[in-house]
């Protein structure tokens, strides 16, 4: 993929919505994933709501810099810059979202790196398709 600013929104929706299951099967917590138990607007609302804050705030927060990122030459500052944003995702998750366990913010990292290697692999100045041009 090429790092638009729609399929940096896609690569952002995809790592929390993986990143959901992933807390959701190690708390072994599947209230969220019924949906058949909403019943009203405002339990919609709260189920939007839960699902939709965080891949917003990234957004918001972090999504112009990591699509600006891709725009870096030099390997050294793209990485740089890239675990720069890594860094303050996990400090700005754990702060927000889950002060009271770290790990989930070391799991998030993990899932939106590997994510980011399989969806913008072809576009890091240190891949083969960079290299050649």
């Amino acid at each position: 993929m090429k790092p638009k600013i729609s399929n940096i929104v896609f690569y952002v929706f995809t790592k929390y919505f993986l990143f959901y299951i992933l807390i959701m099967f190690l708390g072994k917590n599947y209230g969220l994933i019924k949906i058949g138990s909403l019943k009203n607007p405002v339990d919609w609302i709260f189920y939007f709501y839960i699902f939709l804050s965080l891949p917003v705030a990234y957004l918001m927060t972090l999504g112009s810099p990591l699509y600006f990122t891709f725009r870096i030459k030099s390997k050294f500052y793209f990485t740089f810059t890239l675990a720069g944003i890594f860094i303050a995702e996990y400090f700005i998750y754990t702060a927000l979202a889950s002060p009271g366990n770290l790990s989930n913010g070391i799991f998030n990292a993990i899932i939106g790196l590997t994510l980011l290697l399989i969806f913008f692999y072809k576009s890091m100045p240190f891949s083969s398709e960079q290299v050649k041009k």
